[in-house]
């Protein structure tokens, strides 16, 4: 059994947020994490952090929010809801239990989850996989399987200017 950590506020309503607006067909996990990444690698590469306060993991299909993902599991082995947040409706869809939290996020938060969504509703698992395979990832893939992407090789992917890349350097460890 895992142990259960709630993601933090602006992380829920980001979550919960990309679940309501990709609709119950798109809902599964590949799309949502995908979702989210192309949301914080656009956010990170222009406003110089990131939407969610999760760590991406360089995993097969793509990257994939940790803690998010580690709760998935969760209620999918035990079919409980994952701190109250969401279950997994089947093997692979996400369900939401409450409405996302719009006060957690800025107006840039949401600009990029918005874009990120409209790409990822136009997109199958294989475009999924092509886009999200990016130099970030790949680097963390080459190091190790299923180990963490660099914050700032996200930044690098996203194609961020030398002063977000600059004060990232500066400020991540």
């Amino acid at each position: 059994m895992l142990l259960v950590i709630r993601p933090d506020e602006k992380t829920a309503a980001a979550f919960l947020y990309v679940i309501s607006k990709l609709g119950k067909e798109k809902s599964d996990m590949h799309s949502v994490f995908k979702t989210l990444y192309f949301a914080d690698r656009n956010h990170l590469a222009n406003y110089g952090r990131m939407i969610i306060s999760d760590k991406y993991i360089a995993m097969n299909d793509g990257p994939v929010p940790s803690l998010l993902y580690d709760g998935c599991k969760e209620s999918r082995s035990s079919d409980k809801p994952y701190c109250g947040l969401f279950k997994m409706d089947g093997k692979m869809h996400i369900k939401a239990l409450v409405d996302p939290d719009i006060d957690e996020l800025s107006k840039s938060d949401i600009e990029c989850l918005d874009s990120a969504i409209e790409c990822v509703k136009n997109m199958d698992y294989n475009e999924r996989v092509k886009e999200s395979h990016d130099t970030a990832y790949a680097k963390a893939w080459k190091i190790r399987h299923n180990s963490q992407i660099s914050v700032l090789e996200i930044a690098k992917a996203g194609g961020a200017h030398n002063e977000i890349l600059q004060f990232l350097s500066g400020n991540i460890g």
